[in-house]
C-alpha cells in the first residue's frame, strides 16, 4: 500500500477496541441541541492522546452518557451525529474522580448535494478536494454503521423480525421452495462474519473437502475494522439511483483470495446511510454474477439506527462433466437465498418504527377441480386487511412482514357458515400464495360424516347484545313420517357470538327450529330446504320465561353406553322422542306440573318416571335400562384405528381445524407434546404443578369446577375434549378429571388434528360438550 493510501487510511480508520471499565475514572454528561434540549442517539467516542476510540456510547432518550477511561489523563470527547459535522472537546480525567460534561451540538449540517464523482483507479492518486469529499461521505456511512452496531449491542429496543430461506431456480427466477420464520426479541445482525483475520486469509467464499461452499457476508464490525479498510480502495461513485450518493469500495489490487466488492448508498439531502450492496470478486464468471447481497438500513422516530432488510444469494453449483452451461466441468444448479426483515421496533408501549406494507398476492382455488374461485374475500386476520379475488382467482393484500391468519370465504362456504383459514409468513413479497378451499359439499361431508340428510346453519342474536347467554340451545324438530311417528329433534349449542350447525335434518319434512335459554327464548322458524341439502336460520332471542323441557340420557346399565331409538314419552300429553346416537332424548313445551314420563327400548325392561316441572326449567335425567333379551354377540372384526385415519386424510383436506402428521411431527422431536400445541395461537395450555399440562380454550362454555387430579392445583377452565383412536377419553364434563397432556409422548403419535370451536368441529366429534374445543390423537402402530 502506498504513502498516499497510508494517508488516507489514517483520515478514515477509527480503531474501534476497549479496555476494561474502570469505575471512578469516566467522562459522563448529557447531549444537547443549542435551545438546551436532550438530543438522544448520539454517538459519543472517548479518544486518547493518539486519536484511538477506547470507548464509544450512544446517548440515551435522555441525551445521558457515560465513558470509561483506561487510567487518569488527558482525553477528548467527539460526538458524532448522522447529518452533521464531527465535534471533538477536551476532557480531562485526573486521579479517582468522575469528569462531568454538558456537550452542547452545533448545527452545522453535512450537505451532499454539490457532490459531483466520475470514476477513476480507486487506489491511484486522489486530488485533495476528492479526498476531501469522500472521507466527508465516509464519516457519514462511520456514523450510521456505529450507530446500528451500538443499537444492537445495547439492546435498546425490541423488535419483531421475520427471516426466510428459499431455493430459486437457476434464473432466480421462479421460487422452488421457502419457509419462513418469525421472531420476537431484540434485535440483531442478520449474520456474523468470520474473524476478520480469516477473511483476510482465506477470503469471503471458502470451499471445504466436502465440496460445500460458505459465503461471507461482511457484518458491521468487519465494514468498521482498520483491516476491512487497508484491503479495500474508496471511491465516490459515478452514477447511482435519484438522491443518493455512492461509496465505492474494491478489494486492492494483487489480492487474490475470494473477495467482497460493494457500494455504500446515503441520502444527498441528509447524509443518512440507506443501503449497502455488495457482490464477490475474484470468483468464477457464473459465481460473480450469482452471488450477491443487499443491507437496508432504518432510523427511528427517536435516532436509533437498524438493519431494516437484507438478504444474501448463494449459487450452487454440480460438477458435470461435458456441461455446457458454465464451461465443461461445472453447472448451476439452483440458488439459494436467505433474507428477512425488520416488521416492527417497540420501546416499552411506544412504537419506534414500522415497516412499509409489503403486497401479499395469490390465487384462491377449489380443492376438488383446482379451478379459480371468483369473489372470495380473503381476510389477513391480525392486520385486518382484506381483498376480494377476480374472475382468474387472484388476489392481493398489503401488511406489513409477520405471521398472519388467512381467512377465506367464499359463496359456498357462507351457506355453512364455515371459514377456511390458514397461516402464512409474508417476507417481502415474493411468494406467491395458493390458497386451495373446500367447496360446500366438501365441508359438508366433514360436518356430517354419516349423515346424507339436509345441513342446517344459522345465527342467534339475543335482543340486540354481542353475545349470548351461556345456556343457550337450538333445537330443530319434526314429525317421523316413518314407523314410529314419533316426534324427532336435534339440537346444538351456538358460538358465544352467535353462530350454529345442525346435521341429519330431514329435507322433505315440516321441520322447525328454535332456539331456548333458561331465561329467554327465540319464536319457532319454519325451514325450507328449497329442494336441497342446505337450509339457514336466523333467531332472535328475547327475555321471557320459556315452558318445561326434559332432557334424558338412556343408557345401558351394565356397559354403560348409549342407547340410541329408546323412547322418552309422556302418554298423557301424547308427547314422545328418540334418542339420538348420543343416547340424548328431549321432550320440549311441556306444561307446569307432576307427569310421568316413560322411557322403553325394544329388548331393556321399560322405566317409568314421576317428575315434577316448573316454567323456565329443563329437567336433565340420566335413565338406565335393563336388558331383558340377550341375543348372541356377533364378532366383527376389523382395523378400528385404519378406517378411521381416513376421516383424517377427509378432514385435513377440508382444512378447517390444525393437523400434523408423523413428518411433521418428526420434525418437532425432543419437544414435550404440551409445547407443540402451544405454537397454535387459539391453544391455551394450563399448567400445574409438577408434571401436568392441559388443553383449555377461551372459548365461553361449560367450566372445571373442581380438581380431578392431585397435586397438579388444577384451576377452573374451559378444556377441550379428548379423542384417542376414535374414543372419547375425555368428555370435557363438570368435575370430570381434565385429560394431562404430559402423558402423550410424541414419538408415539401417527397424526393429530385439532379444532378450536364448535364451527371448525367436524360432525364425528361434534356434541354439548365441544365447545371448548376437541383434540384428536391418532397413536402408531407397531414399535
Amino acid at each position: 500500500m502506498g504513502p498516499r493510501s497510508n494517508a488516507l487510511l489514517a483520515a478514515l480508520a477509527v480503531a474501534a477496541s476497549a479496555a476494561p471499565a474502570v469505575r471512578a475514572q469516566a467522562v459522563r454528561g448529557v447531549t444537547r441541541d443549542a435551545t438546551g434540549q436532550p438530543v438522544p442517539a448520539v454517538i459519543v467516542e472517548l479518544l486518547d492522546s493518539g486519536g484511538r476510540a477506547i470507548d464509544r456510547q450512544l446517548s440515551d432518550d435522555l441525551g445521558a452518557f457515560r465513558l470509561n477511561a483506561r487510567a487518569p489523563g488527558s482525553y477528548r470527547v467527539r460526538t458524532l451525529r448522522i447529518g452533521y459535522q464531527p465535534e471533538i472537546i477536551a476532557a480531562i480525567v485526573e486521579g479517582e474522580r468522575t469528569v462531568t460534561l454538558t456537550v452542547t451540538l452545533a448545527s452545522v449540517r453535512v450537505v451532499l448535494d454539490t457532490i459531483t464523482a466520475t470514476a477513476r483507479n480507486p487506489c491511484g492518486r486522489l486530488e485533495a478536494d476528492t479526498a476531501g469529499t469522500l472521507f466527508r461521505v465516509w464519516e457519514q456511512a462511520r456514523a450510521a454503521l456505529t450507530a446500528t452496531q451500538l443499537g444492537s449491542r445495547d439492546r435498546m429496543f425490541g423488535a419483531r423480525t421475520i427471516s426466510f430461506v428459499r431455493t430459486l431456480d437457476p434464473n432466480g427466477v421462479h421460487v422452488r421452495e421457502s419457509a419462513a420464520a418469525m421472531h420476537t426479541g431484540t434485535v440483531r445482525q442478520p449474520w456474523s462474519s468470520a474473524p476478520m483475520g480469516v477473511l483476510r486469509r482465506t477470503g469471503y467464499v471458502v470451499t471445504d473437502r466436502y465440496n460445500y461452499t460458505t459465503y461471507h457476508a461482511p457484518d458491521i464490525g468487519v465494514l468498521l475494522s482498520d483491516e476491512f479498510l487497508e484491503d479495500h480502495c474508496f471511491r465516490l461513485a459515478a452514477s447511482g439511483p435519484p438522491g443518493v450518493t455512492g461509496i465505492v469500495f474494491e478489494p486492492t489490487p494483487g489480492r487474490r483470495v475470494p473477495e467482497i466488492r460493494g457500494t455504500v448508498w446515503l441520502d444527498r439531502s441528509s447524509a443518512e446511510l440507506r443501503a449497502m450492496d455488495f457482490s464477490y470478486a475474484n470468483l468464477a464468471p457464473h459465481l460473480s454474477r450469482e452471488a450477491r447481497g443487499r443491507i437496508e438500513f432504518e432510523r427511528f422516530d427517536n435516532g436509533l439506527w437498524a438493519i431494516g432488510r437484507w438478504f444474501i444469494r448463494m449459487p450452487v453449483v454440480e460438477t458435470l462433466r461435458g456441461s455446457v452451461a458454465f464451461g465443461p466441468d461445472l453447472n448451476l444448479v439452483e440458488i439459494q437465498e436467505t433474507g428477512g426483515a425488520l416488521a416492527l421496533a417497540i420501546k416499552g408501549t411506544d412504537t419506534l418504527w414500522s415497516a412499509r406494507p409489503l403486497s401479499l398476492q395469490g390465487i384462491v382455488s377449489d380443492s376438488a377441480r383446482g379451478r379459480p374461485v371468483s369473489g372470495a374475500r380473503i381476510r389477513l386476520v391480525e392486520a385486518g386487511a382484506e381483498g376480494v379475488s377476480d374472475a382468474s382467482g387472484a388476489f392481493r393484500v398489503d401488511a406489513i412482514p409477520g405471521r398472519y391468519t388467512v381467512e377465506v370465504r367464499t359463496a359456498g362456504l357462507d351457506s355453512l357458515s364455515a371459514v377456511h383459514s390458514a397461516e402464512v409468513t409474508v417476507t417481502d413479497g415474493v411468494e406467491r400464495l395458493r390458497v386451495r378451499v373446500p367447496s360446500a359439499s366438501q365441508v359438508a361431508a366433514t360436518m356430517c360424516p354419516r349423515s346424507s340428510a339436509g345441513i342446517l346453519v344459522g345465527s342467534v342474536v339475543f335482543d340486540g347484545r354481542t353475545s349470548l347467554p351461556p345456556d343457550v340451545r337450538v333445537v330443530a324438530e319434526w314429525d317421523d313420517t316413518g314407523a314410529l311417528h314419533a316426534r324427532r329433534w336435534v339440537q346444538s349449542r351456538p358460538l358465544a357470538s352467535g353462530p350454529f350447525r345442525l346435521c341429519g335434518i330431514p329435507t322433505r319434512s315440516a321441520v322447525s327450529v328454535r332456539a331456548i335459554a333458561d331465561s329467554a327464548i327465540a319464536e319457532p322458524v319454519a325451514v325450507d330446504f328449497n329442494g336441497g341439502r342446505f337450509a339457514q336460520a336466523r333467531l332472535t332471542l328475547h327475555p321471557g320465561a320459556p315452558r318445561a323441557a326434559l332432557v334424558a340420557l338412556v343408557f345401558a346399565d351394565s356397559a354403560h353406553h348409549p342407547l340410541h331409538d329408546a323412547e322418552v314419552s309422556i302418554n298423557a300429553l301424547s308427547r314422545s322422542a328418540y334418542a339420538d346416537a348420543q343416547g340424548l332424548a328431549r321432550l320440549g313445551d311441556i306444561p307446569p306440573g307432576r307427569h310421568v314420563v316413560t322411557v322403553r327400548r325394544v329388548g331393556y325392561a321399560a322405566v317409568a318416571i314421576e317428575l315434577d316441572f316448573t316454567a323456565n326449567e329443563t329437567i336433565s335425567r340420566r335413565v338406565p335400562l335393563r336388558r331383558i333379551v340377550v341375543l348372541d354377540s356377533v364378532n366383527v372384526v376389523a382395523d378400528r384405528v385404519e378406517r378411521y385415519m381416513q376421516s383424517f386424510a377427509d378432514h385435513r383436506t377440508v382444512g378447517l381445524g390444525k393437523f400434523l402428521t408423523r413428518v411433521e411431527l418428526e420434525e418437532l422431536e425432543g419437544r414435550s407434546f404440551s409445547s407443540i400445541l402451544a405454537q397454535n395461537s387459539r391453544v391455551q395450555i394450563k399448567y400445574g404443578k409438577g408434571p401436568c399440562a392441559f388443553l383449555a380454550s377461551s372459548a365461553r362454555g361449560k367450566r372445571l369446577t373442581r380438581p380431578g387430579w392431585p397435586n397438579c392445583g388444577v384451576q377452573p377452565a374451559c378444556y377441550a375434549q379428548i379423542w384417542v383412536d376414535g374414543f372419547k377419553v375425555y368428555w370435557g364434563r363438570d368435575g370430570e378429571p381434565p385429560f394431562n397432556l404430559a402423558l402423550v409422548q410424541p414419538e408415539r403419535l401417527e397424526a393429530m388434528e385439532y379444532y378450536a370451536t364448535p364451527a371448525q368441529t367436524p360432525g364425528r366429534y361434534s356434541d354439548l360438550d365441544a365447545v371448548c374445543g376437541v383434540l384428536v390423537l391418532w397413536t402408531r402402530k407397531g414399535p
